[in-house]
This record gives C-alpha cells, sequence and structure tokens, in this order.
C-alpha cells in the first residue's frame, strides 16, 4: 500500500473542513431565518435536510476511504471484472460499461419521478432520507461503470478514449431528459 505523503492527507481533510464550514454557514442562515419568523415551508426543510446529508457524506469521505483502503484489491478487481492484462475491446465491454451508465441514469429518473409523490405521501424527513439514499445508489453505480470504462480503455488512445465518453454522456443526458420531461 502507498504512502500518500503529506499532502495527499490534508487535500482530503481541507475538502472535509470546507464542507463542515459550508454546513455551519448554510445552518446559521437557515436557523437565523427561522428565528425572524420567515416561514419556510415544507420544501425548504427538505432542501435544508438533503443539503446537510450530503454535506455530512463529504466530510466523512476520507474516513470512508480509509475503511475503502482495506479492501483486497483482487478480491475488488474480480467483483467489477477487471481484467488483470490486456483485454480486448468488443461490443460487450462497450454494452457493459454504457448499461451500467444507463442503469445509474434510470435509477436517477425514478428518483425524480417519484421524489413529488414520496414527499407528498411522507412528508419532508423521508423524502429527504429517501432522496439521499437513492441518490448516492445512482452514483454508486455510475461510479463502478465509470471505474470499469477507465480500466478498459486506459490503454487507448485520447480520442478514443473522448468518443467513448461522449456517448457515454450523451445516453447518461438523454435518459434524465426523458425523465425531466416526464415529471413537467
Amino acid at each position: 500500500m502507498q504512502k500518500k505523503g503529506l499532502w495527499g492527507t490534508l487535500s482530503e481533510y481541507l475538502v472535509s473542513v470546507l464542507c463542515f464550514g459550508l454546513l455551519v454557514y448554510l445552518d446559521v442562515n437557515v436557523v437565523a431565518l427561522w428565528r425572524s419568523e420567515c416561514n419556510l415551508d415544507e420544501r425548504a426543510y427538505l432542501v435544508i435536510f438533503f443539503m446537510n446529508l450530503m454535506l455530512l457524506m463529504v466530510m466523512l469521505l476520507p474516513l470512508i476511504s480509509h475503511y475503502v483502503g482495506k479492501i483486497n484489491n483482487e478480491k475488488l478487481s474480480a467483483f467489477l471484472g477487471l481484467s488483470p492484462g490486456d483485454e480486448k475491446i468488443t461490443y460487450l465491454v462497450f454494452y457493459d460499461f454504457l448499461s451500467g451508465l444507463a442503469l445509474s441514469a434510470f435509477y436517477l429518473s425514478v428518483l425524480i419521478y417519484t421524489l413529488k409523490g414520496v414527499f407528498e405521501a411522507t412528508g419532508w424527513f423521508i423524502t429527504g432520507l429517501y432522496l439521499v439514499v437513492m441518490y448516492i445508489i445512482c452514483i454508486y453505480l455510475g461510479v463502478m461503470a465509470l471505474i470499469k470504462f477507465i480500466w478498459t480503455f486506459r490503454k487507448l488512445n485520447k480520442v478514443a478514449y473522448g468518443i467513448v465518453a461522449l456517448t457515454a454522456s450523451a445516453i447518461t443526458l438523454s435518459i434524465i431528459d426523458v425523465a425531466m420531461k416526464m415529471v413537467s
């Protein structure tokens, strides 16, 4: 296992400290609004709750990174299906990567489509938890597809890498666009 060095360690904690400062700043302003008897509706509470939970997750990234670093690389490579040597670029490699991104975008679309109904049925607190869990699942699926993409296409030239990245972005954005049109 490689040592990160002083700058690597400091940069991880710097982001956490900045997010903590942002979290404190946002919460102090919310309390000031609340004390000035500004009427905050449930949507505002949902946004505040979501921002607090997401900033908390970002603040915990160094701790999460520490525990993920303890996972055996061979087990992780086997789970992701990463080949140890040179893998040929085939249709199934493209299909696997694009389907992973499409699944992530589909879950994001489901989140967008169902959020209003969940909010009306359960209120801001349960909706905030639902939003954070679904959002983290979407990010996780997208990151796993991206890791496999980078691993597979790392040996190609930049043009091929860029074409595949643009194709993936177009597919993801088109799925999200369909979800946005379904909601409106």
